[in-house]
């Protein structure tokens, strides 16, 4: 079991329900090493960490799901805007990845060898407006509000908001502008007759 936070440590200090099940601890395992021999590859990474992993896993053959949001952008600007650093790798931005919401591209990611799977915000926003832009019914920016329901969204990884240690079931993300912004606006280039874009209010 991988693991960048943990090293040495049984997984029940991540995941108390495995406590006496398993004897099993997270090791510091090179991505090219831990993909090899798989078919796909599930990375947990936080922002900014997950790019420098990746040109491993793509030389592995492996399929690759990223769940942080380092490739669900096509340009490094936008990156360099929203998360405040230099992507690694820019030239993987154009293209190479698949914006892994099905109702919207379902058939693509079927197809993709490397998909970005959308984070929650922008997940819940873009399902509740593509019937609305489908239909033409959207002009315009799309303003909204989100909170989170538990510690940890759009933060990085650290004991204090491991499921152990989640005390509370609201709390903040970020009161400036959110990255969340550019991942709910670039997939909507074309999904309705109106050619709406979205924003974020927070």
């Amino acid at each position: 079991m991988a693991s960048v936070d943990f090293i040495g440590e049984p997984l029940s200090t991540v995941h108390p329900n495995l406590e006496g099940q398993t004897d099993l601890r997270f090791e510091e395992i090179p991505a090219g090493q831990a993909a090899q021999g798989m078919d796909v590859v599930l990375l947990g990474l936080p922002h900014k960490v997950s790019a420098h992993k990746m040109p491993e896993l793509m030389a592995s053959g492996a399929r690759v799901v990223d769940l942080s949001g380092d490739f669900r952008l096509r340009d490094a600007a936008t990156y360099q805007r929203y998360y405040g650093a230099s992507h690694p790798c820019p030239e993987k931005l154009a293209g190479e990845f698949v914006y892994g919401l099905p109702e919207l591209h379902r058939e693509a990611i079927k197809k993709a060898r490397y998909v970005a799977s959308p984070g929650c915000f922008a997940t819940t926003i873009e399902l509740a407006l593509l019937p609305l832009a489908r239909r033409g019914l959207l002009n315009g920016p799309s303003r909204w509000w989100a909170s989170p329901a538990r510690r940890g969204a759009v933060l990085l990884p650290a004991r204090e908001r491991t499921t152990r240690c989640a005390r509370s079931t609201c709390g903040p993300t970020s009161r400036s502008t959110t990255n969340t912004s550019p991942r709910s606006s670039k997939p909507w280039k074309t999904p309705g007759p109106n050619r709406s874009r979205f924003g974020s209010s927070r």
